[in-house]
């Protein structure tokens, strides 16, 4: 017979392990209402709803805007963006729900608000699309009318897609009331993004065009191996993200901590391989493939850039309004504000680690800002409804950026309720 364990011992055994299994979960739990605390007394409760947008923040980037993926669906059910006609691409048709709500929902009596802008734009229709209902289903002017509030923003765009957009609708017959734009940044950093990878600073941005028309096929082995890192690294946040929401880690302050370390970490390596495909030439070295991808020759010396960029934003802007003007849309445009835009913001501690992916993104704020304010007051001069956002959190010590451009859900909060408090008087009076 073999040798029988001792009892004594394996309770013993049992009771050690139970007390560490006890002690474990009381530091646990003693952590996260340690955390907890220490985040209220700083002014800046956890809360469940601002870790999860903060989180598809950080992933929806990541796991949208993969090169070579056009029309494939991925094991998580999502797809890559298609070419669209009018403004290049997008992830799927009808984002937003824009055409659906005027082809099903629309009633005669209806007031319709359509946002557009890029993902900044995007991200605040998300979070406080119904906030901004309800602030225009108050306005006396709007009494007795449904305000629907419609999100035709879309992430990595910029002008010309704007406007473009807007004739679109036009075109089918659908017509909005109102038409919001929020823009500035993705028309300063993109636009110089795109030189640098031999596409027109007013094509529409690489990530979205690029990487979309281009032949795979015909990639060098060099730029291969940094799509198969790309590709790689969005499975790899793909499985955090996932892993996070199975485990209920967003609703925990000490989780949530964890996966936004880990989630930074990632994102910082994904603007590595961006920066190594950028330096590799945005379009692949096939004649066709980068005829049709690069569009007409520009000046690439990065001021003339930023000037070519700002002038199509400027005149976007102006054909924005006259297509609003010529039915009788009232048409508000307001600049967003950046976190590299010099004097924007005083930065918290959280905010100055915060990196820029490419050098562009720090020249398209620090030096594209101010002429974009300068052709804003063109704008203004010439009877535009414009208001400059790009302030908003200058007096703001907290933090609020979760990267270059992005902000979280009280940032969003904030921009909202200037948006709203700044919004000019006169538009709506003859409504």
């Amino acid at each position: 017979m073999g040798v029988q364990p001792d009892p004594t011992r394996v309770r013993r055994i049992l009771v050690k392990v139970g007390i560490a299994v006890i002690a474990l979960v009381v530091g646990i739990l003693l952590a996260e209402g340690g955390l907890r605390l220490w985040m209220r007394a700083q002014g800046h409760p956890f809360d469940t709803q601002a870790a999860r947008f903060r989180i598809r923040s950080i992933l929806s980037p990541i796991a949208r805007f993969v090169p070579a993926t056009v029309g494939i669906d991925l094991p998580d059910g999502a797809r890559r963006p298609v070419l669209n006609p009018y403004y290049g691409s997008e992830e799927e048709a009808d984002m937003g729900g824009v055409f659906k709500h005027f082809r099903e929902d629309a009633r005669p009596d209806d007031f319709e608000v359509l946002l557009l802008g890029g993902s900044v734009a995007a991200y605040l229709g998300v979070s406080d699309g119904d906030a901004f209902r309800a602030a225009f289903q108050d306005r006396p002017e709007l009494r007795g009318r449904r305000v629907v509030f419609l999100n035709g923003a879309h992430a990595a765009h910029k002008q010309p897609q704007q406007v473009t957009r807007v004739a679109v609708l036009l075109a089918f017959g659908y017509r909005p009331d109102l038409v919001l734009a929020l823009d500035g940044f993705n028309e300063s950093a993109l636009a110089v993004d795109n030189a640098l990878g031999g596409l027109n600073p007013l094509w529409p941005s690489a990530p979205v065009w690029g990487a979309v028309v281009t032949n795979s096929a015909l990639v060098s082995p060099e730029r291969m191996e940094v799509l198969v890192g790309i590709w790689d690294l969005r499975e790899r946040t793909q499985s955090l993200v996932n892993q996070c929401l199975r485990f209920g880690l967003d609703s925990s302050a000490l989780g949530s901590k964890y996966v936004f370390s880990r989630l930074e970490t990632l994102s910082r390596q994904r603007n590595d391989l961006q920066g190594q495909l950028q330096a590799l030439g945005a379009v692949d070295p096939d004649a066709r493939a980068r005829r049709q991808a690069g569009g007409p020759d520009f000046e690439p010396e990065t001021g003339a850039v930023l000037q070519f960029s700002v002038q199509g934003w400027r005149e976007s802007s102006r054909s924005l309004r006259a297509l609003c003007d010529s039915r009788g849309i009232p048409y508000v445009h307001f600049m967003q504000p950046a976190l590299f835009d010099t004097g924007s913001k005083p930065m918290s501690p959280e905010e100055s680690q915060i990196q820029n992916p490419r050098e562009s993104w720090l020249v398209g704020a620090r030096d594209g800002y101010p002429m974009l304010r300068a052709a804003a007051a063109e704008l203004a001069a010439g009877g535009e409804h414009f208001v400059d956002a790009s302030r908003v959190f200058a007096e703001v010590h907290e933090t609020l950026y979760v990267d270059p451009c992005h902000v979280n859900l009280h940032g969003n909060q904030l921009l909202r309720e200037f948006m709203l408090a700044h919004f000019p008087k006169d538009v709506l009076a003859t409504r």
